[in-house]
């Protein structure tokens, strides 16, 4: 009879070492799966980072060139001016009339050029923020699959204990109950 209860001793020790094995292979599976999801976040977040990098190199590029020209076409208004002002010491009415409406004529562009690099800004902007929301919300989504992940884990792990202290407490009164 204590043979018998040996063996039943041994066998149920070699199902709990079974299960053991078992929900470590699944936590090392979980724990995978979860550095897998966290190294593809982190090369996602590389990648958004990199884009947005390029998208802020191309942005100041295009300012730096837009500033440039501004510069050089308010050198060549200073240029023209003083052509024009030398011009008007010797010209009559009727060519300060011509000098208004080129003037006009002149600010009309430059508030046009000025306004649609303003608009190519603020789209550019627009898209850069579409982007970030996107990301942001994959990042959410990330985030409550690992917690989901963690929570189907802790759920594990509190049916195995509950199924050791089961057996434990069956043998225990098995033992009792043959005494």
């Amino acid at each position: 009879m204590r043979a018998e209860l040996l063996s039943k001793n041994e066998e149920t020790n070699k199902r709990i070492d079974d299960l053991r094995a078992e929900l470590l292979s699944k936590n090392e599976e979980t724990n995978k799966r979860i550095d897998d999801l966290r190294a593809e976040l982190l090369s996602k977040n590389e990648e958004t980072n990199k884009r947005i990098d390029d998208l802020r190199s191309e942005l100041y590029s295009k300012l730096d060139d837009t500033n440039k020209r501004i510069d050089d076409v308010k050198s060549d208004v200073k240029v023209f001016r003083e052509d024009v002002f030398n011009r008007l010491n010797t010209l009559s009415a009727n060519f300060d009339k011509a000098l208004s409406d080129l003037r006009t004529e002149f600010y009309k562009k430059l508030d046009e050029t000025k306004a649609d690099t303003y608009k190519r800004l603020d789209d550019l902007k627009a898209d850069i923020s579409s982007k970030y929301q996107i990301m942001s919300q994959r990042i959410d989504d990330l985030d409550k699959k690992l917690i989901d992940l963690k929570s189907d884990f802790t759920y594990t792990k509190q049916s195995f204990d509950e199924l050791r202290d089961r057996l434990v407490k069956a043998m225990i009164e098995s033992l009792e109950k043959q005494r």
